[in-house]
C-alpha cells in the first residue's frame, strides 16, 4: 500500500503539474492577438486613399501611407490631401501651391514632443518629394 502510494505520489503529482502547466500555456497562447493580415491591411490604405487618383510626377497616397508609417509606425484613420503655400513661393504676385498629403495616425507607441508625450499625431507629406512633418498632436 505504501509502494503504490509512493508511486502515485511521485508519478501523479508531476504528471499532473504538466498537464496543468500545459493547459494553462495552451489556452493563453490561443488568446493572443495576432497582428492584421497585410492583405487586411493594404485593403484599408485602398480605402483610405480612393479619393486621391495618382497624379503625374507626385508620390501617390499609399506611398504616401508607407511612407508614412514607416517614420511613425501605428493604425492609420484618416487621410486628406490639401494644398500649401510654402512661404517662399510666390511668383509674379501669384501664389504657387503645393500638393501634400493629411495623414492621421495612432502610434503603437508614444513619442515625445517637445515636453508632451502623444499617440495620436497628423503628419503632411509633401506629395513631391515625400518630406515628413508632424502638423499636429493630440
Amino acid at each position: 500500500m505504501k509502494i503504490k502510494k509512493k508511486i502515485l505520489i511521485t508519478i501523479g503529482f508531476p504528471l499532473l503539474i504538466f498537464v496543468a502547466l500545459f493547459c494553462f500555456l495552451f489556452f493563453n497562447l490561443a488568446k493572443i492577438p495576432t497582428e492584421a493580415p497585410p492583405q487586411e491591411a493594404s485593403s484599408q490604405i485602398a480605402l483610405l486613399c480612393t479619393p486621391y487618383p495618382q497624379i503625374q510626377e507626385e508620390i501617390d497616397c499609399p506611398e504616401a501611407v508607407r511612407l508614412a508609417l514607416e517614420e511613425y509606425p501605428g493604425r492609420i484613420y484618416k487621410v486628406s490631401k490639401i494644398k500649401q503655400m510654402p512661404n517662399e513661393q510666390i511668383k509674379e504676385g501669384q501664389a504657387i501651391y503645393q500638393s501634400s498629403y493629411l495623414i492621421s495616425i495612432k502610434l503603437d507607441k508614444p513619442i515625445n514632443i517637445g515636453v508632451i508625450k502623444t499617440i495620436d499625431i497628423e503628419l503632411i507629406i509633401d506629395s513631391k518629394n515625400g518630406n515628413i512633418h508632424i502638423f499636429s498632436f493630440r
